[in-house]
């Protein structure tokens, strides 16, 4: 039935959000990562997810940031304008309270990628990004931050920098490895 399909995935991302918690053992806003190897592994769906887990599951102030600025997909998941977004901020474009989004009903913000720049790298390892984040670091619990596979391009690596930890989303008989 689906809908008890739809009871495990809620109850996962629970179990996720909670392992996801109790491993970062710091005071204040927690920053986390999501990625994957190659497109299409679920991390957009998963960094969504749990977000959203944070958000309403334990009520806390939630943001999640679309830093994929090649392939950005945070604002078609939930629904929202792409533009402005990240890029448009990290530009000079627009200001931080112009590309928060909220979702109704929750704790839940978001930033869509925005415009997607020719530079994604340079923007991405900004003082502007750093100030940035260091923003959302005193307005928000989580921030969730989707990001770019780690097989294509450096941008993951660029934003560890600036979170606690990194999850790695495998897709299941999908993703392989070598032993």
């Amino acid at each position: 039935r689906s809908d008890d399909a739809e009871f495990f995935t809620v109850e996962a991302y629970k179990l996720a959000r909670t392992n996801i918690a109790l491993s970062i053992i710091k005071q204040g806003c927690k920053k986390i990562v999501f990625t994957s190897s190659v497109p299409s592994e679920g991390k957009t769906t998963t960094s969504c997810n749990i977000a959203a887990a944070f958000s309403k599951q334990i009520n806390t102030k939630t943001i999640i940031v679309d830093c994929d600025l090649r392939k950005p997909s945070v604002s078609k998941f939930f629904k929202m304008k792409n533009n402005p977004g990240l890029t448009n901020c990290l530009s000079g474009m627009s200001t931080l309270d112009e590309v928060i989004q909220t979702v109704p009903g929750t704790n839940l913000s978001v930033v869509t990628a925005g415009i997607i720049p020719p530079n994604p790298s340079e923007l991405l390892q900004s003082e502007r990004l750093d100030n940035l984040f260091a923003e959302l670091r005193q307005r928000f619990d989580y921030v969730i931050v989707d990001s770019a596979p780690v097989a294509m391009v450096s941008d993951t690596f660029l934003l560890n920098r600036l979170v606690d930890m990194t999850v790695y989303v495998c897709r299941a008989r999908y993703t392989t490895f070598n032993l």
